[in-house]
């Protein structure tokens, strides 16, 4: 089968560990056209392979691998032909019946889509195989074309959050991170719209009550899938305004503040059980707006990170410091962060939890400690594991 090789391809896929966006696109793929197998394979033809970036059903040496030689790969012809390759019967298609999978990978049925960089150049290839011929419908290469579509989208997210955390200070990070906030308010919010059409989709073709249970379980997971995406672009969108913003320094009244921003996260508190106590807090120079957010991501971890057996407590206070410096602080006795990953944690997309034991997106520390050095300090973090933390900042106090 002649083959058309792509220019380029994304070593940033290459060898990478598994992630949760493209394992549960896998699990879909192979639960709505009811296939045993489902691969994301990415090609590294400098390398004579692929690798397997995401896979579901796949099982032996090659599993174990995460990838094979060229010679057992069908989706080298979906990328080198950027188009669909449907196979019913792998011995008997002259297109690819010395390929090696074929016994090797028990690969006789085959339905794969290409999937794409950033630049829309084809750099792998989604698929589901059976171990037997299959006649593959018009609804099942539809499905494979919208769920590829959104295998797309997440590299594309992906690789706009590696860019994002790569950025630094300078008047070309300023520009870049313009265009970079415009490029999430639009093209990183196309994962979580195809998703929702497609889910819109499937739910109208059927009915609830014909979905088979394990359908059924990975519809529910792609919902929350899609609003984590969505709560994802929002926290990013407000780190990068956050990141570009030069704070207008202006008398805060710390104490009105932090009453706005308990009032604004009173359920979260109250279903918590959380004590709170606000101790008096002065005024200060600094940004409201910036100052609100630091509070709120603050507060926020302190109730998501609660220990469980004894009643959370949390305390604000703004203790004299040096310098004329007031030290704001938010301390709590929930389960603590070990000194050794004090850095890691103010580190964007850096999590110490899986999202399964503790929702959140990786960035509210890394924002607090923008905002920290926007005011001329630093997040300062002192904790004990089991014992609960602190996390301080130095503010100009009001001469």
């Amino acid at each position: 089968m002649a083959l058309s090789l792509p220019m380029t391809q994304d070593p940033t896929l290459l060898d990478t560990p598994a992630e949760a966006p493209f394992d549960n696109l896998t699990r879909l793929a192979s639960a709505l056209v009811g296939a045993p197998v489902s691969l994301i394979s990415i090609l590294d033809f400098e390398n004579d392979r692929q690798f397997f970036k995401s896979m579901t059903g796949l099982e032996g040496p090659f599993a174990e691998a995460r990838q094979t030689p060229l010679s057992h790969s069908f989706c080298q012809y979906v990328v080198g032909q950027n188009a669909p390759l449907v196979v019913t019967d792998a011995p008997n298609d002259p297109r690819v019946n010395d390929n090696l999978a074929i016994e090797d990978l028990d690969v006789v049925g085959y339905l794969g889509v290409p999937i794409h960089d950033p630049q829309d150049q084809p750099v792998g290839a989604l698929c589901v195989i059976e171990p037997a011929p299959r006649a593959w419908s018009e609804q099942d290469l539809h499905y494979m074309k919208m769920l590829g579509a959104c295998v797309t989208d997440a590299i594309r997210a992906r690789n706009a959050l590696r860019l994002a955390s790569s950025l630094r200070d300078s008047e070309a990070m300023r520009n870049e991170l313009r265009e970079f906030t415009y490029a999430i308010s639009h093209d990183l919010k196309s994962p979580a719209n195809t998703m929702a059409l497609l889910l819109s989709e499937i739910k109208h073709a059927l009915p609830a009550d014909q979905l088979p249970e394990d359908v059924a379980d990975f519809l529910n997971m792609a919902d929350e899938t899609v609003e984590r995406m969505r709560d994802l672009i929002e926290d990013i969108l407000q780190f990068t305004r956050t990141i570009e913003a030069e704070p207008e320094l202006q008398q805060v009244d710390l104490a009105s503040l932090a009453d706005e921003v308990c009032a604004a996260l009173g359920t979260p508190l109250r279903e918590s059980g959380a004590q709170l106590q606000v101790h008096p807090l002065p005024p200060v120079m600094g940004s409201e707006t910036q100052l609100r957010i630091l509070l709120q991501n603050l507060l926020d971890n302190a109730i998501k990170f609660r220990a469980e057996g004894r009643p959370a407590t949390i305390s604000i206070t703004a203790e004299p410091g040096a310098d004329g410096r007031r030290r704001l602080s938010v301390t709590d006795n929930g389960i603590g962060i070990a000194e050794e990953d004090f850095e890691r944690v103010q580190k964007l997309f850096q999590r110490l939890h899986l999202r399964t034991e503790i929702p959140g997106s990786g960035i509210g520390l890394a924002l607090c400690r923008r905002i920290a050095e926007n005011h001329g300090a630093e997040l300062i973090l002192s904790s004990e594991i089991g014992r609960g933390t602190t996390a301080s900042v130095d503010l100009y106090g009001v001469i």
